[in-house]
């Protein structure tokens, strides 16, 4: 008789050990589950404000997404959708964010994500609870959202690196009963959709998400001892790099070429 329990668990452990800063720089979105959603384009840039505490390790990040949703709007097929998190990043691979949704939102949200994976080079697999099961003794989560990154924009990946992505879904996942067939492929067109999602106007952050931005710096500039954070950039119509190879060096983030703000 089999005891293995199906589901993922509302106190789901991310990767512990995750070097934070090495999370940095952008991200694009290859694979998903949003339930209710589908998009695409999406790409996130984590910049690093600074550390808030070392043991245990918690750092602030400047956290921005952008994806095109399909039938967000009934009068058009596809919709720009930014969202700009503050995020603190723990060396026990948790994401505790607060979202602003829209360059004009002044009500945010707060969320707790978990890293699952991370090979910082090139893949980051992260889940979320949506919706957790009614039974509290179960501990479960009934509707889990599930993000799979890359560093390298998807239609470039060759097929040794898909097969690569594909294994470790699957390393993270079985255990809970899920693999990468439950997992749905983000849509990739940078010829017929607008890449990056959204215009200027749309991108601009909205006032409370700036303001908390300035006091996050000046929080952890006052734990650093008064220095500036490193920066880094924010996603726009980034250059590529080739798929990086399990074992190669480690290459450095795409950088856009444009400032510009996902699932998340």
């Amino acid at each position: 008789m089999s005891t293995k329990k199906c589901g993922i668990p509302l106190d789901i452990p991310g990767m512990n050990g995750l070097e934070v800063e090495k999370m940095a720089g952008t991200w694009y979105e290859y694979m998903y589950v949003t339930p209710g959603i589908d998009d695409a384009n999406a790409v996130n840039t984590y910049t690093v404000l600074g550390t808030r505490t070392k043991n245990p390790l918690v750092v602030a990040m400047e956290w921005r997404s952008q994806s095109l949703v399909f039938n967000l709007k009934p009068t058009e097929p596809y919709s720009c959708f930014p969202i700009f998190q503050t995020a603190d990043f723990t060396g026990t691979g948790m994401k505790l964010s607060e979202a602003w949704r829209t360059s004009t939102a002044t009500n945010s949200s707060k969320g707790s994500f978990a890293i699952l994976f991370t090979d910082y080079t090139m893949v980051e697999i992260t889940t979320r609870c949506l919706k957790p099961n009614a039974n509290a003794t179960f501990n479960l989560c009934d509707v889990p959202m599930f993000f799979v990154n890359t560093r390298v924009m998807p239609p470039k990946l060759d097929a040794a690196t898909k097969a690569y992505i594909k294994s470790a879904i699957n390393r993270q996942l079985n255990k809970y009963c899920f693999a990468d067939m439950d997992l749905h492929f983000t849509v990739w067109d940078t010829t017929k959709m607008p890449f990056p999602p959204c215009k200027d106007s749309e991108a601009v952050p909205p006032v409370p998400f700036t303001a908390k931005i300035e006091a996050v710096k000046k929080e952890v500039q006052a734990n650093n001892g008064g220095a500036a954070a490193p920066s880094a950039p924010m996603p726009g119509a980034p250059s590529q790099e080739a798929p990086v190879v399990p074992g190669a060096p480690a290459p450095g983030a795409p950088r856009p070429a444009a400032p510009q703000p996902g699932a998340a």
